[in-house]
């Protein structure tokens, strides 16, 4: 059992949303503040990461195995080899003891398959064992800020994020990745007042009009939602 009290910030993003980028860079900057971070990678998937992970559950279990072995699709391979974990758990807990010591804190860098966090609960149970340690446990969402080039795209992203949300009982932070990638911030940040002349593929002469007769009563919902 770890004998002191942790934090943890779980990232589970969607597939090619920057969550290996983010999670070096956060570990670089604790490093420049001179604080301890204990980064674990809980992807089997991962095939390049540009940190060096202090714990990495590819030491236990990889998706490229499973999927050799067993016949199994890359979706279905994921879900063994949570499965797998789960059954295993004592290994997390071992390597938790070894190199929590002197950690303050934990970043995890999590799979980018969404049914992991919204339609199964075996990465639900990962982070339940995880809380059971005594931990106190964030989870954060990337959202791609290119989406805020798109109405549509951007309500996709962050209702995908509640969603996650929703399916995890434990605190949660929506944070927009990658922009870097939009050179007017102006224009980001005018976006996300989430007001209706954002809206694309209405007809140009009566945008608001179209807008409002067509997506006006779920605008406001989602607004009021995620504003």
């Amino acid at each position: 059992m770890i004998s002191v009290s942790l934090f943890a910030q779980v990232v589970r993003v969607p597939a090619g949303s920057g969550k290996s980028t983010y999670c070096h860079t956060i570990k670089t900057m604790a490093e420049n503040l001179k604080r301890n971070i204990i980064l674990i990678n809980l992807d089997p998937a991962a095939e390049y990461l540009p940190y060096t992970p202090d714990i990495d559950v590819r030491d236990l279990i990889t998706l490229q195995d499973v999927m050799e072995e067993f016949k199994l699709g890359p979706n279905g391979g994921l879900v063994f080899c949570f499965e797998f974990l789960l059954q295993e758990i004592e290994w997390l807990e071992n390597q938790l003891n070894e190199h929590t010591v002197n950690g303050d804190y934990l970043l995890i860098d999590c799979p980018g398959q969404l049914e992991l966090y919204m339609h199964l609960d075996v990465f639900a149970g990962v982070l339940d064992f995880l809380s059971s340690l005594n931990m106190s446990i964030c989870t954060v969402c990337l959202v791609d800020s290119t989406f805020c080039l798109d109405l549509m795209k951007f309500f996709g992203g962050v209702l995908m994020a509640l969603a996650m949300m929703l399916n995890l009982p434990y605190s949660a932070v929506t944070v927009l990745s990658k922009a870097d990638l939009i050179e007017d911030k102006e224009a980001l940040n005018s976006f996300l007042e989430l007001t209706p002349e954002h809206v694309v593929g209405g007809p140009d002469s009566k945008s608001e009009d179209y807008f409002s007769q067509k997506y006006g009563k779920l605008y406001e919902a989602i607004k009021g939602l995620v504003g």
